[in-house]
């Protein structure tokens, strides 16, 4: 393999990434239009993508490509899914010590993390990305002329890197500013039990 044909396998990967980012931020943002009768931009980004279902596509199409037992891929989808997404809220409330999504009231969660509704959805999803978006995904990318690819995925990574800093510095500061009332409260606290 040349590393021109390297560089066009990880490009397009790149645009799987970001179709799997954008149909998972059509999805929270149109169930919350559903759910709540209005729009909310469900997406820790401020484009249009949901990065852990971007992620969540790649990882199912990865390591699951050759399970075929549609009951197989349904549950294999859903477990990896739900790791990816405990993993996730984990991290997310380390780093910016705040919760994105808490289903501590349904049934079935582990410590508000995950639940069994999502499991479910995940694997169906699973499916769904295995059987119908991926062959569609792939032979769609696979007709994009190389240099069309280099330009498309250049630009979306320019967005992207322009997003996730400024995404970023929004996050940090809201943590600065609950971190600052906070240590108020508790100063607060303190002069007013002595």
């Amino acid at each position: 393999m040349t590393p021109m044909d390297v560089l066009i396998v990880v490009e397009r990967f790149f645009l799987y990434w970001l179709a799997y980012s954008f149909a998972g931020w059509v999805w929270e943002t149109g169930l919350s239009v559903v759910l709540r009768k209005r729009f909310e931009d469900r997406g820790m980004l401020n484009g249009p993508i949901c990065p852990i279902y971007g992620f969540g596509g790649l990882l199912v199409v990865v390591l699951l490509h050759d399970v075929n037992n549609p009951l197989s891929l349904f549950l294999s989808s859903g477990v990896l899914a739900c790791t990816l997404e405990y993993a996730s809220s984990w991290a997310i409330e380390k780093l910016y010590h705040m919760r994105f999504w808490d289903y501590s009231g349904k049934p079935f969660n582990i410590n508000g993390r995950v639940c069994a509704s999502n499991l479910l959805a995940f694997g169906v999803m699973g499916v769904f990305v295995v059987k119908v978006l991926k062959p569609f995904a792939f032979g769609l990318f696979a007709k994009i002329p190389p240099v069309w690819l280099d330009a498309i995925s250049i630009t979306l990574t320019t967005l992207l890197v322009a997003d996730v800093a400024i995404s970023a510095g929004v996050l940090t500061k809201i943590r600065g500013a609950a971190e600052s009332v906070r240590a108020d409260n508790t100063e607060a606290i303190t002069k007013a039990v002595r």
